[in-house]
């Protein structure tokens, strides 16, 4: 991220670049941890937290991004922008659609 982005607001957007580049790539096959989270959907179970783990990181990644950058409201800002992520995966795994 750092040779994407130098200010927040920057890296921001490199988020969203990095997230096209991957979705259209020829060896896209969706998130790993949602793939996971999806054949193994019991809370008590192992894969399920560490997926569930890496979620949470994301999503604290993403808000910190927005903070650093001074958004108001920024917990807001930063939960649609993890729907907006997680959102373009799930449409480009299922459906096939990679044009973002």
């Amino acid at each position: 991220m750092e040779e994407l982005g130098n200010g927040p607001q920057e890296k921001l957007v490199a988020v969203f670049d990095v997230l096209t580049e991957w979705i259209q790539g020829d060896d896209f096959r969706g998130c790993m941890f949602i793939n996971a989270a999806a054949e193994f959907s019991s809370k008590n179970d192992a894969i399920s937290q560490v997926a569930s783990d890496h979620k949470v990181l994301m999503c604290e990644f993403l808000d910190g991004l927005v903070k650093d950058a001074g958004y108001s409201n920024p917990e807001t800002l930063s939960y649609q922008l993890a729907l907006l992520v997680e959102g373009a995966i799930v449409i480009g795994h299922v459906c096939g659609d990679k044009a973002l």
